[in-house]
């Protein structure tokens, strides 16, 4: 729903696509930078808490968000202050899903295939509805709903009871062939992770091509697209654009499922 709100919000208030651009940038590289150390963090501190800390956060920062839009007066810094907070809550939550996820499911592949399903799911249903919540009401009725999202993740998290995280920890280990240190400092974590990396082609090769193809084409195209869906065609429009981008998430989620590749 985010990135639809965002960007005809910001347009109907008089902003360029550069400002388009760069509101949707800032949370994405605070996200990349600050991932790297709360992955560290979360091997030391229990991950629930901070994804519940991460949830609250953004429902605080979108709600900001929403009083603005609905205010009429969005300043271009605000925006970039709220996504710079929403991009560090994001860093701090995601290093926990994957620990969640190995200690919830029996089968690590298949949660994660049902994740990235609902996730995907979502994908066609979101933008479909920013564009006609936009259309109907305004951009700020949007960010409320975006804000109620993250109070429902953390009420959900708060009711989670994972199994022991040290037995889990230790299964991870069994299955990994590693053992990320607890009790070190920030610097023998980052080296732990580093060398994760190094020892597995298939991952560094991942992270290369994920990086090459945002700065190429999902980082260009995605404010191009939006100002000139939303300036040409309308706000719902470029809603129904987004929705259809997550139909081949849906099958691919769906096939993550089921193939086992080994």
């Amino acid at each position: 729903m985010l990135p639809v709100a965002l960007a005809a919000g910001l347009l109907q208030q008089g902003h360029s696509a550069t400002s388009v651009g760069v509101a949707m940038a800032v949370p994405t590289v605070s996200w990349a930078v600050l991932v790297i150390f709360a992955g560290v963090i979360a091997d030391r501190v229990d991950p629930r808490r901070l994804m519940i800390g991460a949830d609250l956060l953004r429902l605080v920062s979108q709600s900001f968000a929403a009083g603005l839009f609905f205010s009429g007066h969005v300043a271009l810094w605000q925006v970039l202050v709220i996504g710079l907070v929403n991009g560090g809550a994001s860093a701090v939550f995601q290093p926990g899903v994957a620990s969640t996820v190995r200690q919830l499911s029996a089968d690590a592949q298949q949660g994660n295939g049902a994740i990235r399903t609902v996730e995907a799911v979502m994908s066609l249903v979101g933008p479909t509805a920013a564009g006609l919540l936009v259309a109907v009401a305004s951009a700020g009725s949007v960010f409320a709903v975006h804000a109620g999202t993250y109070a429902a993740s953390a009420l959900c998290l708060w009711a989670v009871r994972p199994p022991d995280r040290a037995a889990s920890s230790g299964k991870r280990a069994e299955e990994t062939g590693t053992t990320p240190s607890a009790t070190g400092g920030m610097r023998q974590g980052l080296r732990e992770g580093w060398s994760a990396v190094r020892v597995r082609p298939w991952l560094w090769g991942v992270l290369a091509l994920w990086s090459f193809f945002a700065l190429t084409a999902r980082g260009p195209t995605t404010p191009l697209i939006a100002t000139e869906m939303v300036q040409r065609h309308g706000v719902t429009d470029y809603g129904l654009v987004n929705s259809a981008l997550g139909c081949g998430t849906v099958v691919g989620g769906i096939l993550a499922m089921r193939l086992r590749l080994t």
